[in-house]
């Protein structure tokens, strides 16, 4: 009778995925690494990490719309980087370039902060058509004159 050892060792020449032989034993797939590196199997080196884009999903036309008004915000008017403009609306930086990338579900609460810091009733900013933010036009004090 074949060992578990023989049995794990067995299937991963035949191709099957480490991950999915460790879920299945109820095992870690540490186990199945040193399996297969005692049988002198070479497998992949394991993922570690977060994932990559491509696990990320889109979030909404809502969402890219919010975060299009923050992008240009930063970009255009404040020039200021993720963690500043994270610092000033009470969010992570992580948060806002996911909020940039139409990859955030913003709270509520968030929503107020957003609308009230960007000068944009709420109601405004969440039916906005459009990604592109414009400060709100400033009036310039005449200058006094000398005489």
């Amino acid at each position: 009778m074949p060992t578990v050892r023989e049995i794990v060792a067995e299937r991963l020449r035949n191709g099957e995925d480490p991950a999915d032989i460790a879920a299945e034993r109820g095992c870690n797939t540490t186990y199945i690494y040193k399996v297969a590196q005692d049988a002198g199997i070479k497998l992949p080196k394991k993922r570690r990490g977060p994932k990559g884009d491509t696990d990320r999903k889109m979030q909404g036309k809502l969402q890219a719309q919010i975060g299009g008004a923050l992008f240009n915000y930063r970009g255009n008017v404040e020039m200021l980087n993720w963690a500043e403009l994270g610092e000033k609306l009470g969010m992570s930086g992580t948060n806002v370039m996911n909020a940039e990338s139409g990859m955030y579900d913003f709270k509520l609460s968030e929503l107020e902060r957003i609308s009230a810091f960007l000068n944009i009733p709420l109601e405004e900013l969440v039916k906005r058509r459009t990604t592109s933010f414009a400060p709100p036009p400033t009036i310039a004090k005449p200058k006094e004159t000398i005489s």
